[in-house]
């Protein structure tokens, strides 16, 4: 059991007397939780960000609670929007919070989506080698989420990678989804899946960039614009 929260959350007290909250800033989130919830709250923090829960330590702090109750404040915790049990899901809500929250007046021009980590090639000079079998990555919904926050940042080019972005279980489905709300889509890809991919979904992909000399290190980048200028860079 863990958790991933904002490590600058703050503590404070409510009118009810019985009770305190816990309010985030950064996530512009809070949860009012009674004093018992707190104690376990209180431990939770003092644990640390992604820290393994040390459950028979937690229950010898706190001797009226027992491993029911404990479980049960854990998963009010994840269902209150504050702590996560899952990194990417934090990361994500980050995201989304400090784009939302943005009084700059600077424009987005080109997104980075990095769907997953998985590849199915070993190249020498791939900066993600220790994740290449990473089955970690955002569920569909999550990235809808972010993609209708783009659209209100001014629908930025969505450069699509990963990883080998086609690995994405629900790659189709976010190509889709994006083409559906008009972004332009580029993907960087080492090519040996799109014979994977329908044809549509291809069509939907504006600009596609192919890795050449994969293995070892990269000798030459094919760009595919479909306006049809076709272009290699050494």
């Amino acid at each position: 059991m863990k958790l991933y929260f904002d490590t600058n959350m703050r503590k404070i007290n409510s009118s009810n007397e019985n009770m305190v909250i816990y309010y985030s800033s950064f996530l512009h989130n809070s949860i009012e939780v009674n004093y018992d919830a707190a104690k376990v709250i209180d431990y939770i923090i003092k644990n640390g960000y992604g820290n393994e829960l040390d459950i028979p330590n937690l229950l010898e702090e706190l001797p009226d609670f027992d491993e029911t109750d404990i479980k049960d404040t854990y998963d009010a915790l994840v269902e209150s929007d504050l702590f996560f049990n899952d990194s990417v899901k934090y990361r994500s809500r980050k995201f989304l919070y400090k784009l939302y929250d943005s009084e700059s007046d600077f424009k987005l021009e080109r997104v980075y989506i990095h769907l997953t980590y998985r590849c199915n090639l070993k190249c020498e000079y791939c900066y993600n080698k220790e994740k290449l079998n990473s089955m970690e990555h955002l569920e569909i919904s999550e990235w809808e989420k972010v993609l209708n926050c783009l659209c209100d940042a001014g629908k930025p080019i969505l450069t699509i990678t990963g990883g080998e972005a086609i690995l994405y279980p629900y790659f189709n489905q976010f190509i889709e989804m994006a083409h559906d709300l008009g972004f332009y889509i580029e993907l960087l890809t080492n090519g040996t899946l799109l014979n994977t991919l329908d044809v549509k979904i291809i069509k939907q992909i504006k600009h596609r960039q192919y890795a050449a000399g994969a293995y070892g290190k990269p000798q030459a980048l094919v760009s595919c614009r479909k306006d049809g200028k076709d272009h290699e860079e050494n």
